[in-house]
């Protein structure tokens, strides 16, 4: 029997057409999986996490920061704030004091800035009797680079040393990734731990936890203190932050 060397032919070329589909849909999956793993690196190298910028969409960004202490008379809310003390939240003062302070601030507002000093005052006046908790509320909106400074400020807490961070950050005021390191070498900070946990954002779970208990609690902008069920929003007097707590400890 004589083979038609034709058949051949046809089907080394179909085997080369099939060969050569297979190839390049291989190709096209390669290409897609690594645009998608590109990405993901950039989202957590560079970017906030959707979940984060899902939650602050729940803000009106013209309601982010507030100029001076609006609410102060009386009682404002009724849920119990100790349920918002979250174990990473930075602390400081009488952990069993008959006050909580939740204090949500953004590193990056100008008045969240102005009341700096005045808490100050305010945390070493009643640190006897208060418990006082850092609640992080970055106005990514107004100020991208206000989750990466939040990010910082909670790397130097894995370390102990968040209060010397926080101070170094309000006396200064200036942002930029070498100004965050040498910050962190002042507050005598592990500087290679340090700079593994800002790139890789490790904190940033407990920032967007404070970014729902804010929402939950009703807060309207930064920098906005709970004290037990008063709140103070803005930068207030220290006369205002001493009826508040003078009020909470009869």
């Amino acid at each position: 029997m004589t083979l038609n060397p034709i058949e051949p032919e046809r089907k080394s070329k179909a085997v080369r057409i099939i060969l050569s589909i297979v190839l390049s849909l291989l190709g096209i999956l390669t290409a897609i999986f690594l645009a998608l793993f590109v990405y993901y690196l950039w989202q957590i190298k560079y970017g906030a996490p959707e979940k984060l910028a899902r939650d602050f969409r729940k803000f009106e960004s013209g309601k982010f920061t507030l100029i001076d202490g609006a609410n102060q008379a009386g009682p404002k809310i009724t849920k119990d704030i100790n349920s918002y003390v979250r174990k990473n939240n930075p602390t400081t003062g009488n952990p069993k004091g008959k006050i909580t302070i939740l204090a949500f601030i953004d590193f990056t507002c100008p008045y969240t800035q102005e009341s700096y000093p005045i808490f100050n005052q305010v945390m070493e006046k009643y640190g006897s009797v208060a418990r006082i908790v850092i609640k992080h509320l970055p106005l990514i909106s107004i100020n991208p680079e206000a989750l990466g400074i939040a990010t910082a400020a909670g790397c130097a807490g894995t370390q102990q040393k968040y209060f010397q961070y926080y101070d170094l950050l309000f006396k200064n005021l200036k942002f930029t990734r070498t100004d965050l390191n040498n910050y962190a070498i002042a507050s005598n900070l592990d500087i290679n731990k340090f700079t593994a946990c800002v790139n890789n954002q490790i904190n940033i779970d407990d920032i967007d936890t404070d970014t729902r208990d804010a929402i939950e609690l009703g807060v309207r902008g930064t920098p906005t203190y709970f004290i037990n069920q008063d709140i103070i929003e803005g930068s207030a007097s220290l006369k205002t932050w001493d009826e508040t707590i003078i009020r909470n400890l009869k």
